[in-house]
């Protein structure tokens, strides 16, 4: 019997000519979700590919995966867990109280952290009130909640000033402190594992600075943890009050929904956090029966015809808005630690691609740093550009919208005519293009945007195979940090020649 990717496969080596489309495709509409239109009429495919992958993922071997991974069944299959989100989502907007210790707990209790300083009951060591909140972690433990906290600023008022601190080099963790009151000053730890090595050597000197500056005390009331693993962070010297636990299968890439952005919560309240969080379980309620229309439908096929038929390896992300630069490093970890392996859940090797590699920034500046390349290179690199309409600027918004809109219409339709313009003038187009605009700045708005990509993912490496929940490449490079570190001390013996030119450096 076929797997669900050799029937599309077949259908695509069958129907090239169907499936794909150089030039804006009128037929197909502007979607929209919630505060989100998803423009799929550049994207390179016809109605009819997009009929046919309709009823490929409504199939019963993919339905009962998208209903095992929103009740929060077991769908990371080589680790034995399950994936947590939607069924947090959905339970967090729903108001539900299933579950509540064992999946909510964590976010109930950064609620009551948020409403204490906010109420001024929950204080530093010296009885002044919180001010600032130093945020260290690393991957996903990161980059989702430091994208939050830039985008929510468009809207949402902030209580307290947050600084992130992801680098192990020194210099961003010395100059947050060197601006920080230790007595006002609150730090938020965050790994799942608790064993991050990056994130626990900052968390250390944090930990040591607020002792010597004001004493254990401040460690006690000022120094929270959050994390999978109780225990550890206990053992590490938190007490239970300041350790906030959140599922092990809500980690990582996917874990912003979770007590992870605790810092968000602080800095902007439960309300806004809140919305977002409904945000992302509108999508959720929406992919049980995906039609043709469906934005997340669109956004997979373009995936997979990117990936499958036309053997593209890259995907340029950029947004239109400077508060939401940070999507394209987030985006990076979601597709490429998702879906970046030659591994299938069956045991089997197939070195197609699945993970596009994803590169970009904020969008005019893309347009003059690599846009070139997109539009005149020899490689077709597909791209998605994601606007946002901030009615506090209305005339930036427009100029913006619009910059964005040229390098769409660029893409597609290319520029110049070979009759009457030298060839360095011929622009081709045919450059697979999706565009997403946000309605508004609200929280919902990127709540839904991030839910769509996370689905566009996870279904993307169901269909292909992949189990999208794991990251053995990640974890083994880890394993390696102390061995490295003995040969540095000469505890341990190396023939690495870097190692030894190193070792009169350091």
């Amino acid at each position: 019997m076929e797997t669900t990717l050799e029937q599309f496969k077949r259908y695509i080596s069958n129907n090239a000519g169907a499936c794909t489309t150089t030039r804006a495709d009128k037929s197909l509409d502007v979607r929209s979700i919630g505060d989100v239109l998803v423009d799929v009429t550049r994207a390179g495919f016809t109605p009819h590919a997009l009929d046919f992958f309709s009823s490929l993922v409504n199939q019963r071997e993919t339905s009962e995966f998208i209903n095992k991974f929103k009740r929060g069944d077991i769908v990371n299959v080589t680790e034995g867990r399950p994936s947590m989100q939607a069924r947090v989502r959905l339970a967090v907007a729903d108001n539900s109280s299933e579950h509540t210790e064992r999946n909510l707990a964590g976010l109930l209790r950064a609620k009551e952290l948020a409403d204490a300083v906010e109420a001024g009951t929950l204080v530093g060591s010296t009885g002044q009130k919180i001010q600032k909140i130093i945020h260290i972690g690393i991957g996903g433990s990161f980059l989702g909640p430091a994208l939050l906290s830039d985008f929510f600023s468009l809207s949402c008022e902030s209580r307290l000033h947050v600084e992130f601190v992801s680098s192990l080099d020194g210099v961003s963790l010395d100059r947050a402190l060197a601006s920080s009151d230790p007595e006002t000053t609150m730090c938020v730890v965050v790994s799942q594992s608790f064993s991050t090595w990056e994130t626990l050597a900052n968390g250390r000197k944090v930990k040591q600075w607020l002792q010597n500056q004001v004493g254990d005390r401040a460690v006690e009331q000022q120094f929270f943890a959050v994390t999978a693993e109780a225990e550890k962070a206990m053992q590490w010297g938190l007490s239970e009050e300041c350790v906030i636990v959140f599922p092990d299968g809500l980690g990582g890439r996917f874990s912003l929904w979770s007590a992870v952005s605790l810092s968000v919560v602080l800095q902007f309240g439960w309300e806004h956090f809140h919305a977002f969080v409904c945000g992302g379980a509108l999508v959720d309620r929406n992919v049980d029966a995906m039609k043709a229309d469906s934005p997340l439908l669109a956004m997979t096929l373009f995936q997979m015809i990117n990936m499958h038929l036309r053997g593209c390896k890259g995907l340029s992300v950029s947004a239109y808005n400077s508060m939401l630069r940070k999507v394209t490093p987030w985006m990076q970890q979601l597709e490429m630690e998702s879906n970046g392996k030659v591994w299938r859940k069956d045991g089997s090797v197939d070195y197609s691609v699945v993970a596009p590699i994803v590169f970009g920034q904020q969008g005019t500046d893309c347009q003059h740093a690599y846009y070139q390349m997109l539009h005149q290179g020899s490689d077709v690199v597909p791209a998605e550009l994601i606007g946002v309409v901030d009615a506090k600027f209305p005339e930036e918004t427009k100029y913006q919208l619009a910059n964005m809109l040229a390098q769409v219409r660029t893409f597609s339709e290319g520029a110049g005519d070979e009759t009457e313009d030298a060839a360095y003038r011929i622009l081709n187009g045919g450059r697979p293009t999706m565009a997403f605009v946000l309605k508004n700045t609200t929280p919902a708005a990127l709540g839904t945007l991030l839910a769509l990509f996370e689905y566009r993912t996870i279904l993307h490496g169901h269909l292909s195979g992949v189990n999208s929940f794991d990251q053995f490449g990640v974890e083994h490079g880890k394993t390696l940090i102390q061995p490295v570190l003995d040969e540095f001390s000469g505890s341990r013996a190396s023939s690495d020649q870097l190692v030894d030119l190193l070792k009169n450096l350091l």
